[in-house]
C-alpha cells in the first residue's frame, strides 16, 4: 500500500504523461559525481559491517545448502516423529547466524586506536 501510495506520488498514474524533469543529463552527472567523491575513502568501522555483513550472507547461504552438508547440519536433534522415527531436526536457524554477527559487531572496536594499530606511548586507555 506504501509502495502504491510512493508510485502515484512521485510518478503520477501510469496511463498518464508524467514525464519526470531530471534538468540536464551533465549536470546531473556532474552532481552525482561530486557527491560521490564528497563521501571519501572508507573507514575501518564501515569495512568491518561490510565484512561482517559478506560473512553474514555466507552464514546463511552455507547453513543448509541442499547440494553439499551445510555447518547447520552440526547442530542437529534427534525428534521421534508418531510412529517412532527418529527425524533429526537442525536447532540452528538463520536468526542465530544474524545475532552472531551482532555480538561480533558489538565486541570488535569501531576505532583501532589500541596497541598493535598505533605506538605503544600514542594508545588510549580504554573509557570507564
Amino acid at each position: 500500500l506504501t509502495w502504491a501510495w510512493l508510485q502515484l506520488f512521485f510518478m503520477g498514474v501510469p496511463w498518464g504523461n508524467n514525464k519526470i524533469d531530471i534538468g540536464d543529463p551533465k549536470s546531473l552527472k556532474r552532481v552525482i559525481k561530486e557527491k560521490y567523491e564528497g563521501l571519501g575513502k572508507m573507514d575501518f568501522h564501515q569495512c568491518a559491517v561490510l565484512a561482517n555483513f559478506s560473512i553474514l550472507i555466507l552464514l546463511w547461504f552455507f547453513r543448509d545448502p541442499q547440494f553439499i552438508p551445510g555447518w547447520g547440519e552440526y547442530f542437529l536433534e534427534p525428534v521421534k516423529d508418531i510412529c517412532g522415527n527418529t527425524k533429526y531436526h537442525q536447532l540452528i536457524d538463520d536468526a542465530s547466524a544474524a545475532l552472531l554477527i551482532v555480538l561480533v559487531l558489538f565486541i570488535f572496536p569501531s576505532k583501532l586506536t589500541f596497541w598493535p594499530f598505533v605506538p605503544l606511548a600514542h594508545s588510549k586507555p580504554a573509557p570507564s
